[in-house]
């Protein structure tokens, strides 16, 4: 007994003189195990009995008989057969001293795998593969047998390609897990570094190898000597576990984590690295620390990829410095629910790029960090949600100093509530922005906001567009626009809705906004492309290497490419001429304007003129002497509703009356072969479109989208009628 004390007291001595390191642990699991669907045996009782069977009592029957009691089989209910997820991990192992990799067993327990337990063991880098189909989560185990290595393990719900640690930061087995003997006299490691293993150096401490008493397993550092190095060892990763070990995860494809869209998920003591590839959460998720081991905590870093969580996103809790990371500007995190922040890490200089989208409430734990939401540079948040949202950044304004940066919202800023008020740099209202960019490359009905768009292409390059719902007063006259005319930048300050914003539209068609913040310096709001003003000309550089160039007026004066292909614009007033440069050859054309209106255009074969109805000013004719004329009539309230080809009808256009913000919406379109196409928005975010055929609807396809108009879903019933 005084021996036992007297060993206690020297491991106490040895472990306080040490200042402990804390380290940190891991954890990736759901919020329940899957569960199957037993068929239920009903009891029949009280049956009532057919009248063809006799009632009476059995005579003649000896006593030991049993008396014939009928039985019901019940109905059968088969248990779903779960749908298999592929899993493909590679997985790179080493010891804390990144010396010994190789002879470490791996074990994986896939759910409703028929093959069983999956087993591997490491290579001399430390490099392992596993490859495995499951019916839902699944545990992983790294250990070493006849060795003082802490086991690992991993609960996990996480199905795709991904790599655990890597060659140059391999996951770390710490030595120090010491067999112990239990209250039952077992002798076995506990799972945890602790205490008692402190207790079992002391017991061989100062032991040379070679001598008795020395143990090879109780040398940690492993030095040949057992001394106060080994108890420094143990130190820097006292009360380390089993379960929380911090480890890394990088994607090497598209991941899904999680089954269950209505689930919750847990990811703990984890470094995740998006490496530019996307995780989709199926559920909600809670990202997190376990234990403030040391100073990492767990973090998610974007990286260029994308994730998309569907419900609600709680990250972090107070005291452990959990961070999220968002500095590449393809960096995309989409959050179907509320997002809740209660990391102890400032996030100054980590959220300084991409897009945050959110549908719910944004709140910060009033426990967390000064600066635990703090966003910068060009990051933005998206607000998108169909209800009224609020920003909570905490009530000890200005100490804590949280803050967003660029708000990106779909209505106006009286549409949410910000605590504390204006704690944002920049706000910008982007709806009408988007709303515009949604027509692009349509030609005919667009589905989500019943707009009627008709583009044609007169000569290579040179477009015309009518849009039912755009009341410009272009180039060709009311609703239409000539691509070469609108390429220009548009000044967005005099919108309440915006500040210090500038809108670009590009020959095609479609825009990209930026955020003007000053000295010639612009952020893109809703695109990757750069802006720079130089020497009085913007010059903006999409992610393709295509620059566009506008003069001082803000009009487009050349396009060009990395091939060395250019398109040069210039104009007087009356007349422009574009001349394109592509693959060597070059072509020129002249466009005469008359009060204001494109009369002809011309090239070195051709010349097509434009005419106009002299009563209202909209086009009339177009008139190619290649072709066919084109003549287009408008109905009484100045909306296009019918198109000829030398006098023969080709498209007949219907429109609803209008809603009460004046939109007019297509109802039904019919071909130059009388097919009938008709439509109905019955609500927000979906449109049916019906084939009709003699009258009869004979099919229906209702499209499913989101606050961009961007189709999400599409349902198809045949012969509904």
């Amino acid at each position: 007994m005084k021996k036992t004390k007297k060993l206690i007291t020297l491991a106490l001595a040895l472990f306080i003189s040490v200042q402990l390191a804390p380290l940190t642990g891991l954890a990736i699991s759901g919020s329940a195990a899957q569960t199957g669907s037993d068929a239920t045996l009903t009891a029949y009782a009280n049956q009532d009995i057919p009248e063809d069977v006799s009632t009476e009592e059995p005579k003649n029957l000896p006593a030991d008989t049993p008396t014939y009691t009928p039985t019901y089989t019940p109905t059968y209910t088969p248990v779903p057969t779960p749908t298999l997820q592929s899993v493909v991990i590679d997985g790179w192992v080493s010891d804390d001293r990144n010396i010994k990799k190789s002879g470490f067993e791996v074990r994986a327990f896939p759910e409703n795998n028929l093959t069983g337990v999956i087993n591997a063991v490491t290579g001399a880098d430390g490099h392992f593969s596993l490859s495995f189909k499951t019916g839902g989560r699944y545990n992983i185990q790294i250990k070493k047998s006849n060795s003082s290595y802490l086991e690992r393990e991993y609960t996990l719900d996480l199905y795709g390609h991904y790599n655990l640690g890597s060659p140059s930061e391999p996951e770390q087995m710490y030595a120090g897990d010491l067999p112990v003997k239990d209250k039952y006299g077992n002798v076995r490691a506990d799972g945890v570094i602790n205490l008692a293993d402190v207790v079992e150096i002391a017991k061989s401490f100062n032991k040379i190898k070679g001598e008795t008493g020395y143990e090879n397993i109780k040398d940690i550092n492993g030095d040949e000597t057992i001394n106060i190095a080994d108890v420094i060892a143990l130190s820097k990763v006292f009360n380390v576990s089993k379960s929380n070990i911090r480890r890394s995860v990088i994607l090497m494809g598209d991941c899904i984590n999680g089954i269950d869209s209505n689930s919750s998920y847990i990811i703990e003591d984890t470094s995740i690295n998006l490496n530019g590839k996307r995780l989709d959460i199926k559920g909600s998720l809670s990202f997190r620390s376990t234990a403030s081991l040391n100073d990492l905590g767990s973090s998610l870093n974007l990286n260029g990829g994308q994730m998309y969580i569907n419900g609600r996103f709680e990250f972090g809790q107070p005291l452990f410095n959990d961070k999220l990371i968002m500095t590449n500007k393809n960096d995309y995190l989409k959050i179907g629910g509320d997002c809740v922040f209660s990391t102890n890490a400032s996030h100054a200089g980590l959220l300084t790029a991409g897009i945050l989208e959110l549908e719910g409430n944004l709140t910060v734990n009033d426990q967390a960090a000064t600066k635990a939401f703090y966003a910068s540079d060009s990051h933005k948040i998206y607000f998108t949600g169909s209800d009224a949202q609020f920003v909570h950044l905490g009530q000890t304004e200005p100490a804590k100093n949280n803050r967003l940066n660029i708000m990106v919202c779909l209505n106006p800023l009286s549409s949410y509530t910000i605590f504390p008020e204006k704690s944002y740099n920049n706000y910008v209202n982007i709806s009408e922005s988007i709303y515009k960019r949604s027509f692009n490359n349509v030609n005919g009905v667009h589905i989500p906001t019943g707009n009627y768009l008709k583009t044609c292409i007169d000569f290579d390059g040179l477009k015309r567009t009518y849009n039912s719902m755009n009341n410009v007063k272009g180039s060709f006259g009311d609703n239409w626009t000539f691509n070469f005319d609108e390429s220009r930048i548009r000044n967005l300050n005099q919108q309440p809705s915006y500040q210090n914003a500038l809108e670009i539209t590009f020959p095609d068609g479609s825009t990209q906004d930026f955020l003007d913040k000053g000295n010639g310096n612009y952020i893109a709001l809703d695109n990757f492309s750069d802006l720079k003003l130089v020497n009085g000309v913007f010059e903006l550089t999409t992610k393709d290497n295509v620059k566009y160039s506008f003069d001082t007026n803000k009009v487009l004066c050349r396009i060009s490419d990395e091939q060395g292909n250019s398109t040069d614009v210039s104009s007087d007033g009356s007349k422009k001429v574009i001349t394109v440069n592509k693959n060597g050859l070059t072509k020129k054309y002249t466009i005469i304007y008359e009060n204001g209106k494109i009369k002809s255009i011309s090239d070195s074969v051709k010349t097509i003129n434009y005419e106009y109805d002299p009563e209202n000013g909209k086009l009339m004719n177009v008139i190619d002497p290649s072709t066919d004329m084109v003549t287009y009539k408008y109905n009484v309230n100045g909306l296009m509703d019918r198109i000829y080809t030398s006098d023969k009808l080709i498209e007949t256009i219907g429109y609803y009356e209008p809603t009460p913000d004046g939109i007019y919406k297509v109802y039904f379109t019919v071909d130059q072969n009388e097919k009938v196409v008709a439509y109905e928005y019955p609500e927000q975010g979906k449109t049916n479109v019906w084939d009709v055929k003699d009258g009869i609807i004979v099919k229906t396809t209702s499209y499913y989208y989101n606050k961009f108009f961007d189709i999400k879903r599409v349902e198809v019933v045949d012969n509904q009628y």
